[in-house]
Formats: C-alpha cells, sequence, structure tokens
C-alpha cells in the first residue's frame, strides 16, 4: 500500500470539516482538577537521574534541535561555500489554539503572499534543495499547529528515509486525545520497522507515538504551568468561548507527555541527546516563579527544558500595542527575577554536572538558561510559509527579513546547470518541468539567499554563542549574559571555597586533639589557622567582586594569586605528618580529605583564570556583526 499523502494540496480546505467534525467529541474527556496536574505527570514520568550529578558525558541537548557542534559549524562544501546546516520551517496553517503571545499568528510576522501560503509539496522541495547545500536537520515552528495537518506523518517519514532529522514544536492536544487522532489520522496506517504501510490503522495517539518513534524526530511540547487555570491562559483557550478546546487542554497534554515518555523519547542512551523537551516559552511574570521547579523536574526525567523571555513580534506586543510592555510595568521586580532565574538555573546545572563548569566557561550563559547556546543564526535560517526567510523566527523587520517570497527569486540559469551537475546537459535541451531541474533552480534560490545573508557573515567568522538577536537590547538588556556569568562563577567559586574552609577548621580540630601524639608544633597549627584566615579573606573579597563576566580575568587572578604557594605549603607539611606511624586512620581520613581539597580548588582556580581563552561571541545588534565581546 502506498502512504496517504496530499502532495501539493493546501490542507486548509481539506480539514475545515474535519475540525467541525471534532467539536461533537472534544467535550467528552475529562477534565483536570487544578494542582493535578504535577501528580500526575510525577507518578507516571518517571526520574532517570536519581543520582547527584548527571553522568560524565552527558549530552545537554535535545536532537534535531539545531544546535550545532564546534566542528561542525562553518564546515564547507567542496566549492568552499559554508554549509546550510539546519533550517526552521513551517508545515501546515492551521491551529486551535490562541496563545497570545504567538509570534507568527499575526499579520506583522508576514502575511498571506500573491503566491499563496507555501504547499505541503513545495516546503518538502525547499528541504530537499536545502539538502543539496549541506542540511541535516530541520526544525518545525509553524503558523499551524503541525499535527493539526494530516500530511504531516507522510512528511516526517519522507524526511527519515532521506536522513534528515525533525525537531517539532508541538502544544500536544493532538498526540494527547484519541478523538484529535481520529480526525487527522483514522484514515492513515501503521508502518512496520522498515516504514512500510501495514493494513493496521492508527486509531489512538499511543498508535502516532509509537509511529514517531520509528522516526528520526524529537518532540518539542509546549509546556508553561502545571497550574490548569494557567496553563489555558497561555494557549488562550480559558476565556476564548469560540475555542475548539477548552478546559481539556492540559489533560490533552499531559497525556501526551506520558505517552511520548512511556514509548521511551526520554530514554538515557549514554553520549546521546535526549529526543523529548519541554518548552516553556516564553517566561511571564505569571510562571516565572515556577520555572525552576519544572527545569530540575524536566531534566531529572531526562527532558530538555528550555525557557526565554517573549520576543517583540509577538501578538501581545504588536496587534495588542502596549499591553505586554504595560503589563509588565506593573511587575517592576521581573526583569531582575529573570536574572535570578537564569543565575539558579545554571548553579543547579553546574552543580550537577548536566553542564561541566569547563563548557560553563568556554561556551557562556545562553538565550536558554541551562541548555544548548544557540548557534543557529550561524547555521541556517527560517524558511516561513509565505516564502519569507527570515534570519531567524524572532524579528521580522528590515534589517532581519532577508527575501519576501523565496520563489520570487531570480537565478541565472548557469548556476542552476551547476548544481544539477551534470557536464553533459546543454541549456537547449534541459525541460524546465523537469524534477531535477526544478529542484536545482530551488537550490540556487536557497543559495543566492543565504550567501549574501548576515547568517552567512556569521558562518564565515568563529562564533560559537550568538545570544539571541531577537531580544538582546530588547526584552534582554544590555550586560544581562556577563552579569549572569559573573555571578554564577563567583558563587561556585565561594561555595568551593566555603567547603574548602570547613574541611580547614575539621582538620585544625583533629590536628589540635592529636597535636602530642604526631608531636605537631604550635608554629605549623597556627600556620593552618593563617591560611584558614587566608582563604575566608579571599572568599570575601571574590563576594564584593562586580558581577559583570566574574569579575575580569585578571581581577579573578590578582585575587586567588596567593592560594596556590600556600596549598602547596600547606600539603607538604600534611605529607610530613602524614607518613607518621602513631597518626590514628581518623586523622588520617581528614588529612586526605584536606588534600583532596586544595588540589579541587587548584583545579576550580585554573579554570576559572583561564576563563574564555577560546570563546567568542556576536555582539547585538545584528547589523555590526563582527566576532568580538559579549553584549
Amino acid at each position: 500500500m502506498s502512504e496517504r499523502t496530499i502532495p501539493g494540496l493546501d490542507q486548509t480546505e481539506l480539514i475545515k470539516p474535519l475540525i467541525e467534525v471534532s467539536k461533537q467529541f472534544i467535550q467528552e474527556e475529562p477534565v483536570k482538577t487544578e494542582g493535578e496536574s504535577y501528580d500526575f505527570l510525577s507518578k507516571n514520568v518517571k526520574e532517570v537521574f536519581k543520582e547527584e550529578s548527571f553522568p560524565d558525558n552527558y549530552q545537554n541537548d535535545v536532537k534535531w534541535w539545531g544546535n550545532i557542534s564546534r566542528t561542525e559549524l562553518g564546515s564547507e562544501l567542496p566549492d568552499g561555500t559554508k554549509k546550510i546546516l539546519t533550517m526552521d520551517i513551517d508545515l501546515g496553517n492551521e491551529c486551535s489554539l490562541s496563545c497570545p503571545h504567538c509570534f507568527r499568528r499575526t499579520e506583522n510576522a508576514d502575511k498571506k503572499p500573491l503566491n499563496g501560503w507555501l504547499s505541503d509539496a513545495e516546503v518538502t522541495d525547499y528541504i530537499m534543495a536545502a539538502k543539496k547545500l549541506g542540511l541535516k536537520q530541520i526544525k518545525i515552528l509553524g503558523r499551524g499547529e503541525p499535527f493539526q495537518n494530516p500530511n504531516f506523518l507522510s512528511f516526517l517519514r519522507k524526511m527519515t528515509k532521506e536522513e534528515i532529522g525533525v525537531s517539532v514544536f508541538t502544544k500536544g492536544h493532538v498526540i494527547g486525545s484519541d478523538k484529535l487522532i481520529n480526525t487527522y489520522y483514522g484514515e492513515q496506517f501503521k508502518t512496520d520497522d522498515n516504514l512500510t504501510e501495514t493494513s493496521e490503522m492508527i486509531k489512538t495517539g499511543a498508535d502516532l507515538v509509537e509511529e514517531l518513534k520509528k522516526l528520526n524526530v524529537s518532540i518539542l511540547l509546549g509546556f508553561n504551568s502545571f497550574d490548569q487555570a494557567m496553563q489555558e491562559e497561555f494557549v488562550g483557550t480559558r476565556e476564548n468561548e469560540q475555542a475548539l478546546i477548552k478546559k481539556e487542554y492540559v489533560s490533552y497534554r499531559d497525556r501526551a507527555l506520558t505517552l511520548l515518555a512511556q514509548a521511551g523519547f526520554n530514554e538515557h542512551h549514554d553520549g546521546q541527546a535526549t529526543r523529548l523537551a519541554m518548552i516553556a516559552a516564553p517566561v511571564k511574570p505569571e510562571n516565572i516563579d515556577q520555572i525552576f521547579d519544572l527545569y530540575r523536574w524536566a531534566r531529572t526525567r531526562n527532558i530538555y527544558m528550555l525557557t526565554c523571555p517573549t520576543t517583540e513580534t509577538t501578538r501581545e506586543v504588536n496587534e495588542e500595542g502596549q499591553m505586554e510592555k504595560d503589563r509588565q510595568k506593573k511587575f517592576k521586580e521581573f526583569p531582575q527575577k529573570v536574572e535570578d532565574l537564569w543565575v539558579n538555573i545554571y548553579k543547579w546545572a553546574v552543580e550537577k554536572k548536566l553542564i561541566p563548569l569547563r563548557r560553563f566557561l568556554d561556551d557562556g550563559a545562553s538565550l536558554y538558561p541551562g541548555c544548548h547556546v544557540c548557534n543557529q543564526t550561524a547555521a541556517g535560517f527560517y524558511l516561513n510559509l509565505s516564502g519569507q526567510v527570515n534570519q531567524c523566527p524572532g524579528r521580522f523587520d528590515t534589517d532581519t527579513v532577508f527575501t519576501d517570497d523565496i520563489r520570487n527569486i531570480n537565478t541565472e540559469e548557469t548556476e542552476v546547470i551547476k548544481i544539477m551537475n551534470d557536464e553533459d546537459v546543454q541549456k537547449n535541451k534541459i525541460s524546465k518541468e523537469n524534477e531535477e531541474y526544478r529542484l536545482a533552480k530551488k537550490t540556487a534560490q536557497l543559495k543566492k539567499v543565504w550567501v549574501n545573508s548576515v547568517n552567512y557573515k556569521r558562518a564565515e567568522g568563529r562564533g560559537y554563542n550568538y545570544r539571541c538577536a531577537a531580544r538582546d537590547g530588547h526584552s534582554l538588556k544590555a550586560g544581562f549574559y556577563r552579569r549572569v556569568e559573573g555571578r554564577v562563577i563567583k558563587s561556585i567559586l565561594g561555595s568551593q571555597l566555603d567547603n574548602y574552609f570547613k574541611t580547614i577548621t575539621k582538620t585544625l580540630n583533629q590536628l589540635e586533639s592529636q597535636k602530642d601524639i604526631i608531636q605537631m608544633n604550635e608554629g605549623n597549627i597556627q600556620r593552618l589557622k593563617n591560611y584558614q584566615n587566608e582563604i575566608m579573606l579571599i572568599k570575601e573579597a571574590i563576594s564584593g567582586m562586580m558581577d559583570e563576566r566574574a569579575a575580569s580575568r585578571d581581577e579573578m587572578v590578582g585575587i586567588l594569586g596567593g592560594i596556590n604557594d600556600q596549598a602547596d605549603a600547606i600539603k607538604w607539611l600534611l605529607n610530613d605528618f602524614g607518613d607518621k606511624k602513631e597518626i590514628d586512620q581518623k586523622l588520617s581520613k581528614v588529612v586526605e580529605e584536606f588534600k583532596s581539597g586544595v588540589d579541587g580548588v587548584m583545579r576550580l582556580i585554573k579554570n576559572i583564570t583561564q576563563e574564555r581563552t577560546i570563546r567568542r561571541i556576536y555582539p547585538t545588534p545584528v547589523i555590526d556583526d563582527f566576532v568580538g565581546p559579549n553584549n
């Protein structure tokens, strides 16, 4: 049997009657009461990591998100062109929700062009064209909810066969409702392990998740709050009497997360990223106090957890004028709470070795706290449903829109033939209806836009952490990242020195209680006491440093410079009486702990004083792109 696909058809008209049919079913599913969501999910989505720290080679990422490694970023095609490694894509235009923060359901982002919205077939063609330019993965955003597109499963299967990974932003209501599954997928069939259709039909959310598990697909599930009322506000169903999904939404979302976890999307495989994420975006005054707990809840279950502030293109900012800005003025503490949230998440992530300290020092703070840094603006761009090509999804203005409609880009026929890679092809023998020619033309269009874009300049540079062109200087003010980094480093070092101070105190107490046995003179004990006082003074000096960038490297080196010589002298002293046969086992253990503490502090100091020896960060705004210090 062939897959049930509808190539080239704009699904808008197709699914309108399906939505009407679905209305009669939606009210039948149970409604969650307030507070039930946390208990339900905690019971059904089990912790993966119960230890005090994450595995040494833990991958702090989600598969196919578009986060590029240092070795891949800026890699080249044989002709020297920088590769397009990732793209953001729209696929479909229908959505049953009305999220007030949506950056796509507004004409400020894009208007329906004269050519009409890109059809599913056109989107697929541009993806296959981009594959010729190096594309490895795509992220589905959408004016629409992707799973409300009946062609979506067929599309995902094709991407897997083409070895292109896909990450999907979804609100989860289709996956979590068997009735909606029947509405959109009830006429489609399951596949075997070779992705060949069987005679068994998809009837439930579990069936759909089973199919998704076979594919190169990660799910990025919208999740703003455990609280039902608050979550309903975030998806626009609470006050919207026209919403097809009213108080059932949280039940659908929670069931979707449960089904995905039960299917193993958050399984931990050594050295591999997860395939499941929770997206609490944007963070607002209403839910900011819940985000840290959400982060910990998700990460201990091997679920990637991402949050970020709102952009300047949301409906709240644009369609309703200054509503969002005016509303946030009532929460004067909100900007500081955002910074505090980033600091707390990073402190926890570094402490638990989810992010190794060396990685944090090299990469710096991300737009997404506790997550992989964003470098997608140096690896690709956003092709939206109107054919518009943008720097990224967060901004739509003259600086960040690369072309209004990719379909209107003129290309030289010689470039098209060159891409076809056929030396025997003559221009007068080429049929412009030929599929190979058509695909080559789309490749030439993409390449022309790509190499002339600001993003391509970034791909040619040495940057890695690109912050956020959409938010930096807007919802995130100048100096934000430096203050976060400084506070995190100060906290880590202060905590380490505090523990070190306690170890010295414990050692002194043991030595003084047994000084007659080990024949240690008062002078040596006084040396330890002096050293203890010096550590406390250093800790106080670090606390007094400016937050930005953990103080400068020179300032940090100056403050910590005296520790190394002192520590070497103390270790020699401890080695001397550690060799004494009279020393008891308890004291011997304390001495070894102290020596280990010295080594640990030395490693930490070395890491911090070598900070940013290899990092390059692009500043804001994007128009003045160059490799330099962060904002």
